[in-house]
């Protein structure tokens, strides 16, 4: 059986800027291309070692990996891309399972159109995006999140006409609690309960991941934070949903990432042979 794990989200999903604060300290003097090669070099790599897509495509057993993840984007941006780079009638072809999880990014990311293009613009400057000044701004957030429900929806539909598995989650426990008041078509309602309903903690718990060392210098996970995320979000769908995981143990995994965080990126197939990849960082 060929499988397929879809993941769409953010930089928490890229799996990148979890740089310790040794990469800081060593870019700082560094030209800003340089630095940027680096990050570049050390954001593959170490995406594709401990990122929560690879994480999980073992946890589940799944031959195949396509990471559709970028920082600082909204929802909307995301799903363009993810329709641009993947060719979803082929991937129906390929693959007698697809899973597909989707990490909501903030909602203070909205998507708009600007010159053809799908761009990402923090609510904060919600007068940019066509709001009416008078608009109570408290209702900003909210109405931020009820988009974001709408591109949930969509891609669950797709989901389950190709009869394939969804699964999402937030890491905002704000967003969380307005969601939760919206009537989620079918099985999507169900699907944002957290993977330890009996204590209340979410799969991405910033405050958990601190207290317990696991935030990189730059407040994103380190490699052990996004092994728990990856565990948690295993667990739960050993718990919830234990038909997505594959018996068959898979020796040889593709992985499959965008290429970069600009506009007209492309999707690339990481080489796994680690032995091949020579030092990742000079320091180490």
């Amino acid at each position: 059986m060929s499988s397929c794990l879809l993941t769409v989200g953010c930089s928490l999903i890229h799996g990148s800027d979890g740089f310790p604060k040794e990469f800081i300290e060593y870019c700082k003097p560094l030209e800003e291309n340089k630095v940027d090669e680096l990050k570049n070099l050390y954001d593959t790599r170490w995406f594709t070692l401990n990122g929560i897509g690879h994480n999980l495509q073992k946890k589940l057993n799944y031959n195949r990996l396509i990471n559709i993840g970028i920082g600082n984007s909204s929802i909307g941006l995301q799903i363009d891309e993810l329709f641009r780079l993947v060719d979803l009638k082929k991937l129906k072809q390929q693959h007698d399972k697809v899973t597909v999880f989707l990490l909501l990014t903030y909602p203070s990311r909205y998507n708009k159109y600007i010159n053809g293009e799908s761009k990402t613009i923090e609510i904060e400057l919600y007068e940019t995006i066509g709001v009416n000044k008078k608009q109570n701004t408290d209702n900003v957030y909210e109405d931020a999140v009820k988009d974001q429900i709408k591109y949930i929806n969509i891609l669950g539909s797709i989901c389950e006409l190709n009869e394939w598995n969804f699964v999402w989650g937030c890491v905002d426990p704000v967003q969380e609690e307005i969601i939760k008041t919206n009537k989620l078509s079918n099985y999507l309602n169900h699907l944002i309960q957290t993977p330890f309903e009996e204590s209340n903690e979410v799969i991405m718990d910033f405050n958990v991941l601190r207290e317990n060392g696991l935030l990189a210098f730059d407040a994103h996970p380190n490699k052990e934070g996004y092994k728990r995320i990856s565990e948690n979000l295993y667990l739960w769908i050993k718990k919830n949903k234990p038909q997505l995981i594959n018996n068959i143990i898979v020796s040889d995994y593709i992985v499959e990432r965008i290429s970069s965080q600009n506009p007209h990126a492309v999707l690339e197939t990481i080489n796994l042979d680690t032995k091949k990849w020579g030092p990742l960082i000079p320091w180490r």
